[in-house]
């Protein structure tokens, strides 16, 4: 936020504020991935947490999957997650993406479609049908 306020004085209202919000974000998140590298984490859920008795079977899936496919992500290079992440958890279209990440709209297309070359052995492993 401090950043954000800093620089304020540069938003030139081109793009919507959201936009420019998430690529600061995005700018400032490569840089502490460049400076901060982490070893590659693995398809494995999370720790468990205490299981609630009332919890159903339904949900106990849906959070499996879900950490499935955080685990899918996690095994894509920073650029490639940023555009599948911006599309299909923030609902970004690829112009916007491509203001937020400064690159051209095609660069995001062809991250997306690598990110889904890489993705789809690992859904297939899962048992995830992929989707056309």
């Amino acid at each position: 936020m401090v950043v954000i306020w800093k620089s304020s004085t540069k938003f030139n209202f081109t793009s919507r504020l959201s936009t420019w919000i998430f690529g600061i974000a995005h700018n400032m998140a490569l840089k502490a991935f460049r400076k901060y590298p982490r070893e590659p984490a693995g398809l494995s859920p999370a720790p468990e947490e205490a299981v609630d008795e009332a919890v159903t079977d339904a949900s106990v899936l849906r959070d499996e999957l879900r950490a499935a496919v955080a685990g899918a992500l996690q095994t894509l290079p920073p650029e490639q997650r940023a555009v599948v992440e911006l599309t299909f958890y923030h609902g970004h279209s690829y112009q916007e993406i491509a203001e937020i990440v400064g690159s051209p709209v095609n660069t995001i297309k062809t991250r997306m479609f690598y990110a889904r070359q890489r993705l789809a052995p690992i859904f297939v492993k899962l048992g995830i049908a992929p989707t056309s």
